[in-house]
């Protein structure tokens, strides 16, 4: 006996291939046109109810830093990995999909945007949902302020896996090790930071094995260097 949740797949794949969703909506910054969240719900929750599909979300992972923006403000960056189980209510069979999401907000908005983002896009992907192009975001885009460049330090870039975490020093300054895998000769890189986000994005990826991709320059601290900014890498 085939399993409904896939013929109840097949079935919103066969309506909105002839509906498809337009793009309708302009973002104001950049002016080009892009479907948004509430045009997808529109879209697909009577066809998951017509067709006794239920969709239900878990959040695997949530990562959060900060960036100053354009306008002298602060930007809230986040990352979010959500699970989706796709359960047929004919048979209870199950399809469960991962996807990430990612966004930017200078308010308490980032972590919705980035879910929103996340469920728009397993929409548009599971059920092959046809619209011309392929850019998308919400309605506002967000500048981050372009960081000046040392000219006194070579600025280099590691990607790896934060090994371990030391106490912090007299000055505040935590010591982290990185295993680089980029590095020819296998040498692990030390460095230290006291900037809070970037030891958030650190600690969440100690504890759960993800890599970072840093920029960094090196200094004459023991060896130590120092790093300029931090990019969680998440699992495929």
């Amino acid at each position: 006996m085939e399993k409904q949740v896939y013929v109840a797949i097949n079935k919103i794949q066969e309506e909105m291939a002839s509906i498809g969703i337009s793009k309708d909506r302009e973002n104001q910054q950049q002016g080009y046109s892009f479907r948004g969240i509430d045009d997808v719900y529109g879209a697909i929750a009577p066809l998951l109810a017509k067709h006794k599909l239920v969709i239900i979300p878990r959040q695997v992972s949530r990562i959060v830093a900060k960036e100053p923006s354009k306008s002298g403000g602060v930007l809230f960056y986040v990352v979010v990995e959500v699970e989706y189980d796709m359960i047929s209510s004919v048979d209870g069979s199950c399809h469960t999909a991962r996807m990430p999401g990612e966004a930017m907000d200078s308010g308490d908005k980032a972590t919705n945007k980035a879910m929103s983002a996340a469920y728009k896009y397993l929409c548009l992907q599971t059920f092959c949902i046809p619209t011309e192009g392929d850019n998308d975001t919400e309605n506002h885009s967000h500048e981050v302020a372009h960081k000046p460049k040392a000219k006194t330090a070579q600025e280099l870039t590691a990607t790896g896996m934060v090994k371990d975490k030391g106490k912090a020093n007299a000055g505040g300054y935590i010591p982290f090790t990185l295993d680089n895998q980029q590095m020819d000769d296998g040498k692990d890189i030390k460095f230290t930071t006291k900037t809070q986000n970037f030891i958030d994005i650190l600690d969440n990826a100690l504890e759960n094995g993800n890599k970072v991709h840093i920029t960094y320059s090196k200094t004459e601290y023991r060896g130590y260097c120092s790093i300029h900014s931090v990019i969680p890498v998440l699992k495929e």
